[in-house]
């Protein structure tokens, strides 16, 4: 699998591309944090998600690593911050399919009026195979990230 520049948080800042989706969910922080930071369980509320496995001794905080399987795409995933119950992020390490050369996906947890607004930030510099239809990759994130914070509100609401 190619590898991915690792990159660190202040990436979301520099980013040459990013898609943000916002979900306000009538769950509070705490129980939110619980079903994400669930490595095995993402894949019953993340649509197209097949797998999702931790790869280090450590499940949770800075550091750890997890795989996942989304539809064709294989990536192996690094988290650089774990500020539970408020920030979840990862840089993706490698994958199987050219996206990006960085990669960087964050959720924050923010009390709101009647539950918590989830933002989901994603960061990238497109590979270089892909900077002419980076667009259209955009879209099919975007799509699948407000799809995945609709199976984390049902997911809350079932729990």
């Amino acid at each position: 699998m190619p590898s991915l520049e690792a990159v660190e948080p202040d990436f979301a800042n520099t980013a040459s591309r990013t898609v943000v989706v916002e979900r306000t969910i009538d769950a509070t922080p705490s129980d939110l944090w619980s079903i994400i930071a669930d490595n095995v369980g993402w894949p019953a509320w993340f649509p197209g998600m097949k797998r999702c496995d931790t790869t280090s001794a450590m499940a949770t905080g800075v550091g750890a690593t997890r795989t996942v399987k989304v539809g064709a795409l294989e990536a192996e995933e690094r988290f650089v911050a774990w500020d539970a119950p408020r920030v979840w992020a990862f840089c993706v390490t490698r994958t199987n399919i050219p996206i990006a050369s960085k990669m960087y996906e964050q959720l924050e947890l923010e009390p709101a009026d009647g539950g918590t607004l989830v933002r989901y930030t994603g960061a990238f510099e497109p590979h270089r195979l892909n900077r002419l239809v980076f667009g259209l990759i955009e879209k099919n994130v975007r799509g699948a990230w407000t799809k995945g914070l609709d199976g984390l509100a049902a997911r809350a609401e079932s729990t």
